[in-house]
């Protein structure tokens, strides 16, 4: 029998008025079904798939109605534009593409792949029912100060808290590494995936590290992700794989690891040969909104290649720039602008136009139409430049003051994490000291150096 990667369990039916059909019966082709039970929901109910699939076709709706005229004279729907997993294939075909640059890249950066499997332990699925009674301290040592005030005051986790601890303990796995290995190279590629009845996150990741980072890497592995179905030698694992010392979570001698992890991300995309309307697979990850597949850093930014595909078809073209001493590269984010050139070719994008060149004739030159500003700009408000001390005053006579909870949620924001030093970062953070919600000294009010070496202690304005 052919195997269809997007072979899906079960099939609902669309009406024509956004509502749910009745469920069709479930595929034999499907992973690990038990007839007693009802069908695989990841943790979804029916209402939530009719509320994802009504949500998608209002933003189906929505872009096939609106228009545009390319450079090229033709006449197209913003949902030719849409690089989303929901709506067509332009995401598939470019996550493909960059999983084979990565993969291309191991060889010129002279690295091995190890397959990681990363899964909670089995304690934080009771917390999502509010039991906390089976937690250790070792259980909460990786955690962030939002799920452990959650703990202490029995407030329940959810399914976006699991995929958040996964993120905040994959962060401190790679900043780890690169603390022990300053200008360490690697490359990676993540996703994560539904537990079949529950719905609880785990994580797939195919990482390249350098071979003198592998015993360090496997040791730090071992100490986050502690749970015992990662570090266990399961049935799955070859004799070999044993031997060799490697366990359920960490697997360095697969024969294909690029294709071992894409199987897992192929699974949650829709066929849309066959359907437009999402399983309970898809709407997992539309109702939580997580982000079906996640990389390392490249050393040609994808904004960049986004610009060019239409002619550029492949990623790691740009990359031979990169390696050839003799070439330009050049590019800024900020200023919306890049150039490569070398002796045959040269890309150039600034203002809005670009032009490609092929021994030294123009083969592409578009440039975007500007429309005018049609909304009024109105004056940011904002206080007058005062002492550290007058800022403070100003909070502190907030008649609204935040509670434990708003407080530790904004210090673990992203806007909070990556804004500028300044007396409101400052007052945030001492306020949750004097509350006792930070183990930590209060900050003295002008000592500027002491609060960035705590932020970049704890993990802020660290990016990777």
């Amino acid at each position: 029998m052919e195997n269809n990667l997007f072979n899906q369990s079960i099939n609902y039916n669309l009406k024509k008025d956004g509502i749910m059909s009745d469920a069709v019966a479930h595929n034999d082709s499907s992973c690990q079904f038990n007839k007693k039970l009802l069908p695989l929901s990841y943790g979804l109910s029916l209402k939530d798939l009719e509320l994802c699939n009504l949500k998608l076709d209002n933003q189906r709706n929505y872009l096939s109605n609106r228009f545009y005229t390319s450079f090229t004279g033709e006449i197209k729907s913003f949902l030719d534009l849409s690089y989303s997993a929901n709506f067509g294939k332009k995401y598939y075909a470019e996550l493909v593409n960059r999983c084979n640059v990565i993969s291309s890249l191991q060889f010129d950066y002279d690295l091995m792949p190890v397959f990681l499997t990363i899964t909670l332990n089995g304690c934080f699925r009771n917390a999502l029912k509010g039991d906390f009674t089976s937690f250790k301290p070792f259980d909460r040592k990786y955690l962030d100060y939002s799920l452990n005030y959650k703990i202490n005051i029995n407030e329940a986790f959810t399914i976006k808290d699991l995929i958040k601890l996964l993120n905040y303990q994959w962060n401190l796995f790679i900043m780890r590494i690169h603390r022990k290995y300053k200008g360490l190279k690697k490359l990676y590629i993540r996703c994560f995936e539904p537990h079949k009845k529950d719905g609880v996150p785990h994580i797939h990741a195919l990482i390249y590290i350098p071979k003198y980072a592998f015993n360090y890497t496997f040791e730090i592995y071992k100490k986050i992700f502690y749970a015992p179905q990662n570090l266990k030698q399961g049935n799955k694992l070859t004799k070999e794989q044993v031997l060799n010392g490697e366990i359920n979570g960490f697997q360095w001698s697969l024969n294909n690891p690029t294709g071992y992890v894409m199987k897992y991300i192929y699974k949650t995309f829709i066929n849309f040969n066959d359907r437009y309307d999402l399983d309970f697979l898809s709407a997992w990850y539309v109702k939580h909104k997580v982000r079906r597949f996640l990389t390392s850093k490249t050393p040609v930014p994808l904004w960049i290649y986004r610009k060019i595909n239409f002619f550029k078809k492949d990623f790691y073209n740009l990359f031979d720039f990169i390696n050839n001493d003799d070439c330009v590269c050049e590019w800024s984010f900020d200023k919306q602008y890049f150039c490569f050139m070398n002796d045959k070719e040269t890309i150039e994008y600034d203002n809005c136009k670009l032009i490609y060149k092929f021994m030294g004739r123009i083969v592409y030159q578009y440039e975007k139409e500007k429309h005018p500003k049609l909304y009024k700009r109105y004056k940011k408000i904002s206080f007058k430049k005062r002492e550290n001390t007058g800022i403070l005053s100003v909070m502190r006579n907030n008649k609204h003051p935040l509670s434990d909870y708003a407080l530790m949620k904004l210090i673990q924001s992203d806007d909070f994490k990556y804004c500028g030093i300044d007396g409101k970062i400052l007052y945030h953070v001492n306020l949750a000291i004097e509350r006792g919600l930070i183990d930590a000294k209060k900050i003295k009010i002008n000592d500027i150096d002491d609060l960035e070496d705590y932020l970049i202690e704890k993990g802020y304005k660290y990016v990777f």
